[in-house]
C-alpha cells in the first residue's frame, strides 16, 4: 500500500466472502462479460482495471475469459483472501493514486466502488468533502485508461450506482 491509504473495516468472515465471490460471479456473467465483449469485440489484448475488486474473485473470472485483468483494492477482507489464481495481479492499494503509468489499461470496471468512496469506513454516511474524494477517484481511474471512450458502470449490487459521461471524468 501506499504512504497515506487507509483500509476500511468492512466485514471479514467466510460468510460474507462466499456471498460476494457469488455476487461477482452473477455480475460477471450477465453485465461484465457481456459488455465487454460487445464494446472490444475481437480484442485479444483488453487490459483491464478492476478497481475495488474486494476480494478478487472478478480478477480470476475475468482471467478465464482471456482478459488481463488487475485488481485493487483498501478493504480489509483482502487481508484474509487467499483463493485467487494470479495473486500477481491483485494489489492492496488506493484508487486515489494507482500504481500504474498514464494510460495503462483499455477499460475500467468499479462494480459498487463509487458508493464506499467519501464515506464514514464502510457505511453510506457521505463526509462533508465526498464529492471531492469520488471525483478525484474519477480522475485517478480515467488517467489509467489508454483513451476515454466509454466508462461504463453496471447496476451496483450493494448500494447505488451511477455514471460516468463519456470522455470526461465528472460524476455529475
Amino acid at each position: 500500500m501506499l504512504p497515506g491509504d487507509a483500509r476500511f473495516a468492512d466485514a471479514a468472515d467466510f460468510c460474507t466472502f462466499a456471498c460476494e465471490e457469488a455476487t461477482t460471479r452473477f455480475t460477471e456473467v450477465n453485465d461484465y462479460l457481456p459488455h465487454l465483449s460487445r464494446a472490444f469485440l475481437g480484442r485479444s489484448d483488453l487490459r483491464l482495471l478492476s478497481a475495488g475488486c474486494g476480494v478478487g474473485a472478478d480478477v480470476d473470472a475475468f482471467r478465464a475469459a482471456g482478459i488481463a485483468p488487475w485488481g485493487v483494492d483498501c478493504g480489509a477482507r483482502t487481508k484474509a483472501s487467499t483463493g485467487q489464481a494470479d495473486r500477481w495481479a491483485f494489489q492492496i492499494g488506493s484508487v486515489l493514486q494507482l500504481q500504474r503509468t498514464d494510460a495503462s489499461f483499455d477499460a475500467v470496471v468499479t462494480g459498487c466502488l463509487l458508493p464506499h468512496i467519501g464515506v464514514e469506513g464502510d457505511s453510506t454516511r457521505t463526509l462533508p468533502d465526498c464529492a471531492a474524494h469520488r471525483q478525484a477517484a474519477a480522475d485517478e481511474l480515467m488517467r489509467v485508461l489508454v483513451a476515454a471512450l466509454e466508462a461504463w458502470l453496471p447496476p451496483c449490487r450493494c448500494r447505488s450506482s451511477g455514471r460516468f459521461s463519456p470522455r470526461s471524468s465528472s460524476l455529475g
